[in-house]
């Protein structure tokens, strides 16, 4: 993504100036392509490696000949002109964006990094929560974040707590030749050390844990800075070979096109972010020392200059207007794009017009004290990150969205269930949460040690994120019954799915999951306790974001298998009674769930008047029974003959109360039995939690 910058002196008609100009309206266009439809420029997210080689030389050229003989004189002057440039248009963007999506976009459980990024990116640390949460920059999660795109500037405000100080000694004119050359060369070696990083740990550990951070992109900005200090020294070499250095800059528009042309990657890949640097070093350092060529009249065209102007305010503005539109109208086909990229524009200009220049040029602003200023700006992010705060913890008093108006039923936190079944409950269990094993599975045990009538047996619940959904279920019982409860989870791991065999080979951190689950339990458990394996054992028909299942090779029935899947499910079915006998073995019984439903929309994203005709709710949140039944036989049958096989093991569907005879519904009345897809809501918990109470028993 783009990453700010300013030019102090922009508006200079000088020719180096306007096509660095031109240069950053072909980078934000190529970051706006790729929002809109990656598809259409695979590589497009490489702009902002392009403004990170802009910012650093634009920057280091307006500090450049400073006569100050004082590093806090030259600093002050240095973040009160960067605040001045920044700040205003960041925190108008940044309180609008909070108070849009407190009204339209509901919590979720993979959209929680959403508050507490946009909340960071006032002062500068949204990278940060972004690396926290895990967010990969290239799934769903990202792209329905509103706030995602901030992390670069996170990463620029970051650098100018490093660069500026080497810089001073680097630009000054009072400092000898030597020292500057030493300052230079301290950020040279800070560069390939952080290339060499962001190489090695791209390789050994992955493209995302090298994304978001400084360390790791330190040296595409620095690049930039390089580019201006060893400008002088490159000048004689321009006039020695003008027509080689006039060749330089169509040789980097051939290497950014490279870079954008590529294959959309699953991860940061930071050799193609080594191609994009280079073409944009290259294209910065175009021929100024010689009368201009064609590369450099078109990046000075008016139109380009107007759009690399307002480029700072059209990527900030851009990806909100496209993530709203994602969780509102939806973002597919030409109409809804171009009133996207129309709305950015339109947000971007009057940025640009009423918020960002006049600020940026305010003469009686420039006559403040340095410490004023910095000052002024300092109260402007704590106002904004003030009110951010404010608005999002009254979302539920704002919010237009019915997840958001009747909580309860759609989120756990409403405790639901403790209220509708208040009088079958004889304790509050106290809640703990603890890792299980030496693999990253998540704990939650309900401990019922208040209740006066205990149930001696235990029961253990292993799965993944649709295990989590029963909480409020498995709460509920451990209140009644006074049973422990202990809960066993990694989302995305489930146990037992019998889509593909449980081995290393399959997926060695699932495996060490599984492992690690079935160890835990057998550790505690005692003869006659019981476990329960919930979990998702179909392929999902739609996906976070609005992708649905692929049925290219099923000829378009969504319900229908793959021989190659089916092949796979009779691994997995081969593979369960190494899974299954440890539990009965040691005298436990196993209670399998049967598939519940799948839905072809989420539940939360299209039950309300802004959102039902999302593109991404065409699938609509009512199935026919027939058509779920088919789709889940396979998994059905394999578990049957597990049970038939393995005493101690049953099943118990919940399809029977969820479903009638003709449909399944993902809403009952304006009641939600699912959030999304697939993941039960709490009231759902609540139209299940006799059947599984019987079940169990």
């Amino acid at each position: 993504m783009l990453a700010p910058f300013s030019i102090e002196g922009a508006s200079s008609k000088s020719g180096a100036v306007q096509h660095v100009d031109g240069l950053r309206a072909v980078a934000v266009l190529c970051v706006l392509l790729y929002h809109l439809n990656p598809a259409w420029l695979p590589g497009g997210y490489v702009g902002v490696d392009v403004f990170f080689v802009i910012s650093g030389f634009v920057v280091t050229a307006s500090l450049a000949g400073h006569d100050h003989d004082r590093p806090g004189a030259f600093l002050g002057e240095f973040y009160a002109r960067r605040l001045a440039r920044l700040v205003p248009a960041l925190v108008a963007m940044l309180v609008v964006t909070t108070a849009l999506q407190v009204l339209f976009v509901p919590r979720t459980w993979f959209n929680r990094a959403a508050e507490t990024v946009g909340q960071a990116a006032f002062w500068g640390f949204s990278n940060w929560s972004l690396d926290g949460w895990a967010v990969n920059y290239f799934e769903a999660r990202a792209e329905l974040n509103p706030f995602t795109h901030t992390w670069s500037l996170g990463v620029e405000e970051q650098f100018y707590l490093i660069a500026p100080l080497l810089l001073f000694f680097a630009l000054g004119t009072r400092f000898a030749p030597r020292t500057r050359r030493a300052a230079a060369g301290v950020i040279a070696v800070l560069a390939l050390l952080s290339l060499a990083a962001c190489a090695y740990y791209g390789f050994t550990r992955g493209g995302r844990f090298v994304f978001y951070l400084l360390v790791y992109r330190f040296w595409e900005l620095a690049a930039g800075v390089l580019l201006f200090l060893g400008g002088r020294r490159l000048a004689p070499l321009a006039a020695a070979w003008p027509r080689l250095h006039a060749a330089s800059g169509w040789v980097g528009l051939a290497l950014v096109a490279l870079a954008l042309g590529l294959p959309k990657p699953t991860a940061y890949p930071w050799a193609r972010a080594a191609v994009a640097v280079a073409g944009a070093l290259l294209l910065v350092g175009l021929p100024t020392v010689l009368r201009r060529d064609r590369l450099q009249t078109g990046l000075s065209h008016p139109a380009m200059l107007w759009l690399g102007r307002r480029s700072y305010a059209l990527y900030l503005w851009h990806w909100p207007v496209y993530v709203l539109a994602r969780w509102t109208v939806g973002l597919e086909g030409l109409p809804f794009k171009a009133l996207a990229v129309g709305l950015s524009l339109a947000a971007a200009a009057a940025s640009y017009r009423f918020v960002e220049h006049p600020v940026r040029s305010s003469a009686r602003l420039r006559r403040w004290p340095v410490a004023a200023r910095i000052g002024l700006f300092a109260l402007l992010l704590g106002g904004g990150w003030g009110a951010g705060q404010t608005l999002l913890t009254q979302q539920p008093a704002l919010g237009l969205g019915q997840p958001t108006r009747q909580a309860a039923d759609w989120y756990a936190e409403g405790q639901l269930l403790k209220t509708a079944f208040a009088s079958q409950r004889q304790c509050e269990p106290v809640v703990e949460h603890a890792a299980a094993g030496s693999a990253p599975q998540g704990l939650t045990l309900f401990d019922p040690r208040a209740c006066v009538a205990r149930t001696t047996s235990q029961l253990f619940v292993i799965g993944d994120s649709h295990a989590t959904a029963y909480l409020p279920l498995l709460e509920q019982l451990s209140a009644e019954q006074g049973r422990t409860v202990a809960v066993l989870q990694v989302p995305g791991c489930a146990y037992l799915d019998l889509i593909a065999p449980m081995t290393p080979e399959v997926d060695p951190s699932c495996h060490r999951a599984a492992t690690a689950a079935m160890q835990a339990v057998l550790q505690r458990a005692r003869p006659g306790d019981v476990v329960f394996l919930p979990s998702l054992r179909l392929p999902r028909l739609i996906y976070l974001g609005g992708d649905r299942r692929d049925t290219a090779d099923i000829g378009g029935d969504v319900f229908a298998h793959t021989p190659a899947a089916l092949a796979a499910m009779r691994s997995a079915a081969a593979d369960a009674p190494r899974w299954l006998t440890p539990f009965t073995d040691a005298g436990l019984r196993v209670v399998f769930e049967l598939p519940p439903p799948l839905f072809q929309a989420h539940a939360f994203q299209c039950v309300d008047w802004f959102n039902r005709t999302n593109p991404a709710c065409a699938g609509g949140l009512v199935e026919r029974r027939s058509d779920q039944e088919r789709y889940r036989a396979p998994v059905v049958a394999t578990i049957h003959e597990l049970a038939a096989r393995h005493p101690g093991v049953s099943t118990w569907d919940p399809m029977a109360t969820l479903c009638n005879a003709r449909e399944c519904r993902a809403m009952r009345g304006r009641r939600p039995l699912f959030f999304d897809g697939d993941h039960l809501s709490p009231y759902g918990n609540a139209v299940l939690l006799p059947a599984l109470r019987a079940a169990l028993d």
